[in-house]
C-alpha cells in the first residue's frame, strides 16, 4: 500500500511540474508578445499583415484558389505571432546590439526575429505585382488596388482585387514563315498547351522549354527557347484567346540549322601520350559540327 501511495504521489508531482512548465511557457510567450509593440521605435510602424478582398466582376470560379494565389505572392511576410503575441520580436528588441558572442547574441539571432516595418512595404508596387499574377493566370482586365491602415504603431494593408472570369485558349497557330516550323510542327502533338485550357503564362514558358529540348534532339543544336514567342489575341470574343507561336526577330542562322555527326574514323594507333593525329573528314565543319539544311548538304 505504501508503494502505491508513493507512486501516486510521484505521478501527482510530475503532473504538477508539467502544469507549471506549461504556465511558464505561456507566460514567456504571451507577456513578451504583449509588450513588444511598446518597444517599436517612435519613428516606425510595425507591419502586422495584409488582407485580400476579392470582388468578382461576373461569374468567377475558384475564388478560394485565387485568394490563395494572391496571398502567397504578398511579400514580405509579417512577424510571426503565437496566440496573438510576437515573442520573436520581443527577444530581438531586448537583445539590443550585442558586440560579442554570448546569451544576448543567442537571444537575438536564434530566438529573435527582425521587425518588419511599414517602411519595408511598397503597397502600390505589390498591388501591381498581384495584378500581373492575375493576368498571367488568364484573368485578363483584372485590377488590384491597395489601402493602408495605421493605428497605434501597427499597420495593415488591404488589397482589393476586382477579378474578371478567366480566358481560355480557343486556337493555337504555328506560324509557317520559316522552314524551322516544319520541324516544330512534328513535335507539337506532345504540347503542354491545349485548346480549352485556361490561359497560363507558366505553362507557355514550359512549352517553350519543351520545344527547345525536342528541337535539340532533332539536331538543332543551337536552338534556344528564347527564340520562341507566343502572341496572344484576346479580342476573339466570348472570353477566349488565340495563340500564335512565332520566332523572335533576328534568330541566328546557326539556330535554324540541323547539325549531324560527320564521318567517324577509328584510329587504332592513337594514344593520349602520342602526337595528335588529324582525322580526315569528308564534309565541312561549321562551329565544330556538320550541318544540313533544306537547300544544301554540307
Amino acid at each position: 500500500m505504501r508503494k502505491r501511495k508513493t507512486d501516486v504521489g510521484n505521478k501527482n508531482r510530475s503532473i504538477g511540474i508539467a502544469c507549471a512548465l506549461v504556465h511558464f511557457l505561456l507566460f514567456a510567450f504571451l507577456f513578451p508578445g504583449c509588450t513588444a509593440i511598446k518597444l517599436v521605435p517612435e519613428n516606425q510602424v510595425l507591419y502586422t499583415g495584409s488582407k485580400v478582398k476579392l470582388i468578382p466582376e461576373g461569374r468567377v470560379s475558384a475564388k478560394k484558389r485565387i485568394k490563395e494565389l494572391l496571398n502567397a505572392n504578398i511579400l514580405p511576410k509579417p512577424n510571426t505571432t503565437i496566440l496573438g503575441a510576437r515573442p520573436g520580436l520581443w527577444f530581438f528588441y531586448k537583445a539590443g546590439n550585442p558586440q560579442k558572442k554570448g546569451f544576448r547574441t543567442f537571444m537575438k539571432n536564434k530566438l529573435g526575429q527582425a521587425p518588419v516595418y511599414m517602411s519595408d512595404i511598397d503597397a502600390e508596387k505589390i498591388a501591381e505585382m498581384l495584378q500581373a499574377h492575375l493576368i498571367n493566370n488568364g484573368y485578363f482586365f483584372s485590377e488590384v488596388s491597395s489601402a493602408v491602415r495605421v493605428q497605434d504603431k501597427k499597420g495593415k494593408v488591404t488589397y482589393t482585387a476586382r477579378v474578371h472570369p478567366a480566358y481560355r485558349i480557343r486556337d493555337i497557330v504555328f506560324e509557317r514563315m520559316d522552314t524551322l516550323f516544319r520541324n516544330i510542327d512534328s513535335v507539337k502533338d506532345q504540347s503542354y498547351v491545349k485548346t480549352k485550357q485556361k490561359y497560363n503564362l507558366e505553362r507557355l514558358k514550359a512549352e517553350q522549354q519543351r520545344i527547345e529540348e525536342a528541337m535539340e534532339n532533332l539536331g538543332f543544336f543551337y536552338f534556344d527557347d528564347r527564340h520562341l514567342i507566343f502572341k496572344a489575341d484576346s479580342t476573339v470574343g466570348k472570353r477566349q484567346v488565340d495563340l500564335m507561336l512565332t520566332l523572335e526577330p533576328g534568330v541566328p542562322e546557326k539556330a535554324k540549322r540541323i547539325y549531324t555527326l560527320g564521318k567517324i574514323e577509328v584510329l587504332p594507333d592513337y594514344t593520349l601520350a602520342g602526337d595528335t593525329v588529324s582525322a580526315k573528314a569528308d564534309t565541312t565543319l561549321v562551329d565544330g559540327f556538320h550541318y544540313i539544311d533544306k537547300k544544301h548538304n554540307y
